[in-house]
């Protein structure tokens, strides 16, 4: 069994700014403009996972739970969204 992508790493002109985890089986990955807020759906882990990477600090704001594989698309004013 292949393991799946569990880290998220900023990679701004190719030195590592920050990484946190996200659980296992990252989805799919997406950010606000307005807020840098982040988004990460992981299947396995059954999370979507909403974090803050950056020079000053890694910072996870929480994690929710899923139903296994989802996409996530990221709105404005820190909203996300689950297309059907």
């Amino acid at each position: 069994m292949q393991r799946s992508c569990d880290r998220f790493r900023i990679l701004p002109k190719g030195r590592v700014v920050g990484s946190i985890p996200t659980g296992a089986s990252v989805d799919n990955i997406d950010c606000t403009e307005d807020t840098g807020l982040l988004y990460v759906a992981a299947a396995e882990a059954a999370q979507l996972m909403i974090a803050r990477i950056d020079d000053a600090e890694d910072r996870l704001y929480g994690t929710n739970p899923t139903k296994g594989d989802v996409c996530i698309v990221a709105g404005t004013n820190g909203c996300a969204y689950e297309p059907k």
